[in-house]
């Protein structure tokens, strides 16, 4: 477990948080709205997300560990929640 009291974390504390410390990967999706927000005017619903990601931390010989991700992010449609195409 991680101890959030500490005043500085250690690498492993955050190996422990973004992956596995025994090199199996980790796989993370994320999804939600991104808005514009222009001081005056009402908020505008730019477009939806949804990603995903892969990873592990590769424990080193020497102590430490590589860390290795592939991530991507789709921008959709607010309204049709298809990809948008740039």
């Amino acid at each position: 477990m991680v101890n959030l009291t500490k005043k500085l974390l250690e690498a492993k504390d955050w190996v422990k948080v973004r992956a596995s410390t025994d090199a199996q990967q980790s796989f993370l999706t994320w999804q939600g709205s991104v808005y514009a927000f222009i001081p005056g005017e009402p908020k505008q619903h730019l477009f939806q997300i949804v990603g995903m990601s892969v990873a592990r931390c590769v424990p080193r010989s020497e102590g430490g560990w590589d860390f290795t991700s592939r991530e991507l992010t789709f921008y959709l449609d607010p309204c049709f929640g298809v990809k948008i195409k740039c």
